[in-house]
């Protein structure tokens, strides 16, 4: 076994001791469950241990960009529906969509769309990018080219 981490802090009684520790890369690398022990032993020599499972999630996201199309035409104040399919070995957390780094729309909530009202100031090709979360964080992206035309 390795010792990740180790206190010789006192007091030792019934207070809660916090051990800080980082995730080494290493147990990161494959999706799965890790195992740990903690061990407490008093000066005596007495200790006593506990298992501890940690879940690791890094598989990304499973996602369809269903709708809109490429190269769908629309006009400044057009709403445009965002939508996404998405499945996740854990679970889905949140989508949101973004054009020239302006967030402009999130959703945390099955079904997973987005409306979205074309600014104004947005013209000629312009690429959408719809980000999808898994509880874990992983992330997904999916670009979509719009053209944005003015009456």
């Amino acid at each position: 076994a390795t010792v990740l981490t180790r206190t010789f802090t006192a007091p030792y009684d019934t207070q809660l001791l916090e051990i800080p520790w980082t995730v080494p890369d290493v147990f990161l690398k494959s999706a799965g469950q890790i195992q740990l022990t903690l061990r407490l032993r008093d000066g005596a020599g007495n200790s006593r241990d506990w298992a501890i499972t940690l879940g690791v999630d890094n598989v990304k996201p499973t996602v369809h960009l269903v709708a809109p199309d490429d190269d769908l035409e629309v006009y400044p104040g057009d709403v445009v529906d965002f939508v996404v399919a998405a499945t996740d070995n854990v679970a889905v957390d949140y989508m949101e969509v973004f054009a020239f780094g302006q967030s402009l729309c999130y959703n945390g909530f099955a079904p997973y769309t987005c409306p979205v009202t074309i600014p104004a100031t947005f013209r000629g090709n312009t690429d959408f990018v719809v980000r999808f979360f898994d509880v874990a964080g992983n992330q997904v992206r999916r670009t979509v080219r719009l053209k944005v035309r003015h009456h």
